[in-house]
């Protein structure tokens, strides 16, 4: 979570890049397309790193949880273990929705009638914390037309994490 101390520290200062779910999960899929530019994606967020901090959303935490416990049993404590140490070691914040956030999901699926209720929440969960960079790999949000219209109303780049 977000503590003040932290946030003192110059973390202001840094490019806030919120990560989509699948970006985490597709390192641990046994049909993993993107694996290894996704674990590239995550190895450049370090506390100690002065340009990029990454961060979760709740409700990405949420998705990976629950994909997790139902889809991954067999690697769940592996997974749980790297996503702890993403955030503790690696300084991964967490964004937890806010009343502005929920003020931007009609605007944002008028924008978009592709995006499912969950990644509607995600997106406006980024927006909200006056992200910079969105990085997933779901194809409801890489249609160039609505990353340029975000790019425009909201100032977020988003990105292809298969790309970067």
């Amino acid at each position: 979570m977000k503590s003040s101390a932290r946030q003192r520290t110059g973390n202001e200062k840094r490019i806030k890049e919120h990560i989509d779910s699948n970006v985490f999960l597709e390192m641990f899929t046994e049909d993993a397309k993107f694996g290894t530019e996704c674990t590239n994606v995550l190895g450049k967020f370090a506390s100690t790193n002065p340009v990029y901090m990454g961060v979760f959303s709740t409700p990405v935490v949420g998705e990976i949880a629950q994909k997790i416990i139902f889809k991954l049993s067999d690697s769940r404590e592996t997974v749980f273990n790297v996503l702890y140490k993403l955030c503790t070691e690696r300084g991964i914040e967490v964004f937890t929705p806010t009343a502005k956030t929920f003020e931007l999901i009609n605007e944002l699926k008028s924008m978009n009638s592709f995006l499912r209720p969950m990644d509607t929440l995600i997106l406006a969960c980024a927006i909200a914390d006056r992200a910079r960079i969105f990085i997933t790999l779901d194809a409801n949000f890489l249609n160039e037309d609505f990353q340029a219209e975000v790019k425009k109303k909201y100032g977020l780049l988003i990105k292809n994490a298969s790309r970067v």
